[in-house]
């Protein structure tokens, strides 16, 4: 029993560390700075600023059942400011643990820094 405990405690670091990875990944692909991922809801509304999503909306996910409509309207501004679909966006929602990843280490740029080279 003490071995399932430590097992699952060596996982969950492991995935905290890897999701903190990836990110800090997008965020850098989003001109932001990597450090802002650590700041409890300043990350979320940082994301929000990445996905060009109104700002407001981050306060809409506070509000319970309503936080679900507005958490998939900024998942899918995400893909959409990555040149992903909405498809994606829906990957990016319901398999996070794969998509966050694939968003991250991708060769996908956010647009503004397409713009960039004008």
């Amino acid at each position: 029993m003490k071995m399932i405990f430590i097992l699952g405690l060596i996982l969950n670091i492991f995935l905290i560390i890897f999701y903190s990875i990836t990110l800090w990944k997008i965020f850098k692909k989003g001109n932001k700075s990597g450090w802002k991922i650590l700041v409890p809801f300043y990350n979320i509304y940082t994301l929000v600023e990445i996905a060009r999503a109104p700002k407001n909306w981050f306060l809409f996910l506070f509000i319970p059942l309503l936080n679900i409509y507005y958490a998939l309207l900024i998942t899918d501004s995400l893909a959409q400011s990555f040149g992903k679909s909405t498809s994606f966006s829906c990957g990016l929602f319901f398999l996070p643990f794969i998509f966050y990843p694939i968003l991250a280490f991708g060769s996908s740029e956010h647009y503004s820094k397409k713009w960039n080279h004008l």
